[in-house]
């Protein structure tokens, strides 16, 4: 195993909800400038990656100093292709599989932080039986109290659970979808889409955990940014 770092920062042209949402402007630049910015500062990646098809990514890329492979294939590119994928290909293309670690970050992660990368990578390679790392949070309110709504009708999922406070629940968390960390020879031995076991926790707090997919989450997302760092950066 070598010991360097790889980092792959996806960033496809398309997108429905927001167009062209990985360069669209976020509080003065390109929201994907600020992934880039933060691997940078890390100081942690061999190899800084971005994945895409899209020339004017490639040139803000390169204009920042970062390398850009060939335009990402076109299979490659479309709204239903499992992003593992898109890793899987990135790593075989740049012979990635002997490194310590490769992390997936999302372009539209404009919270996280160098500091963030730096404890998530410490906290992987310490514990180096797991075959990944996934940034989760908390649940607001215990996943037990679920309701559905049918014909207009509130329906409790599990209404025998209601009894309970939520101190006597267990925390559930869900996938932050912020950014991961994989042994890349183990995830191309992994012939599943999906990386479903073997998977060590990053609890990200909820005031930075925000999955940028409408132009509500665009907007709740900037004010999350200013509350976060207004004194900061």
């Amino acid at each position: 195993m070598i010991e360097v770092r790889a980092i792959i920062i996806p960033a496809r042209s398309g997108s429905k909800r927001i167009p062209r949402k990985n360069i669209a402007n976020f509080l003065g630049k390109p929201i994907i400038q600020y992934s880039l910015e933060t691997a940078i500062k890390t100081k942690l990646y061999e190899n800084i990656i971005v994945s895409t098809d899209d020339r004017e990514i490639a040139q803000l890329a390169t204009d920042l100093g970062v390398y850009t492979l060939p335009e990402r294939p076109s299979g490659l590119s479309g709204d239903t292709t499992p992003i593992i994928d898109v890793v899987k290909y990135e790593i075989e293309k740049n012979h990635f599989q002997e490194y310590w670690s490769v992390t997936l970050l999302f372009a539209c992660a404009p919270l996280v932080e160098p500091v963030d990368l730096q404890m998530a990578t410490d906290k992987f390679e310490a514990q180096n039986s797991f075959s990944s790392l996934m940034v989760v949070a908390e649940y607001p309110a215990p996943i037990e109290w679920a309701l559905s709504i049918r014909s207009d009708e509130v329906t409790f999922e599990h209404p025998e659970l209601l009894e309970f406070s939520s101190k006597t629940l267990s925390q559930k968390y869900y996938d932050a979808g912020q950014f991961y960390i994989y042994q890349p020879a183990k995830l191309l031995d992994s012939k599943s889409r999906l990386v479903t076991s073997g998977i060590l926790p990053f609890v990200f707090p909820n005031s930075k955990a925000v999955d940028i997919d409408s132009p509500e989450d665009w907007e709740f997302a900037e004010r999350l940014y200013r509350a976060h760092f207004q004194f900061r950066r």
